[in-house]
Parts: structure tokens; sequence; C-alpha cells
């Protein structure tokens, strides 16, 4: 249950939410709040945010563990929140949360790497040969 809730975690904490959680330190550049939202997962809970132009890079931490980051990007009409997972969520100005781009992650495969042989026989070669006289002296007319 806390490994499902911790990649969700960012979704209870919409950009409204955010604005109104006190300010412990910061200054034009970052801000940390302090996260103190009944039944919230993690106890001593911060959220370090650094400003970026539009962007804005969010970094929930437990004490000094880096929990979960996500970046929200301010575009005209809305917010586009982007996830570690690279799930794309939308909130428009009534709150509400759109999920518009989601992708798969594939876990990477392990191949193992072939073995270096090298071959001596590089290949065969074949004549083809017909008997010039009674005396064994041969000629050869043909070779593969």
């Amino acid at each position: 249950m806390r490994v499902i809730r911790k990649n969700v975690i960012h979704l209870e904490l919409n950009p409204f939410i955010i604005n109104n959680l006190p300010i412990i330190t910061g200054d034009f550049s970052y801000t940390l709040r302090k996260i103190d939202i009944k039944n919230f997962l993690f106890f001593n809970a911060t959220l370090l945010s650094f400003y970026h132009g539009n962007k804005i890079i969010h970094t929930i931490r437990d004490n000094i563990l880096d929990i979960l980051t996500f970046i929200d990007t301010y575009e005209k009409s809305s917010i586009v929140r982007i996830d570690n997972l690279n799930l794309k969520f939308e909130f428009d100005k009534f709150k509400n949360l759109n999920l518009i781009e989601s992708g798969y992650k594939f876990n990477s495969i392990d191949q193992l790497p072939k073995e270096k042989i090298k071959y001596l026989n590089i290949g065969i070669i074949k004549f083809k040969i017909f008997n010039i006289n009674d005396e064994g002296l041969q000629g050869v007319y043909a070779a593969a």
C-alpha cells in the first residue's frame, strides 16, 4: 500500500494546496514548505520547490530522504504536471485533474554477451580432377 500511494502522492498536492502550505524558508529561487495535511503518509514531510521560469521542480522529502520529484509547468489556462514515471497530468482553472499523456516503462532485459569464438576452419577447398594419361598424371578442371 505504501509503494502505490507514494507514486501518486503528488496528485493529492495540487498547485492550489501547495500555495496554502506554510513556508519554512525560501527566496525568489526556492521555497521549503511544511506538509501538514491530515492523514498524510509521511509525518516529517517537506516540499522543496525550485523555480525556473514557468516551471517549478518539486521534491517531497521525508527527513533526508527524497521521496518523489515532479515538475509543474504553467501554461496559459492550465498547469501541466510531469512525474518521475513520465505521466502528464493537467490541472485546469477549476482544480480538475486530467490525465493527458501516459507511457509505458519497459523493464530492461539483460542480454548475455556472445562468446568470442575464433574459427580456425575458414572453409573447404574441393578439387575435381581428371586423368590425362595412364601414368597417373592428373589435371584439375574445377575447384570449389
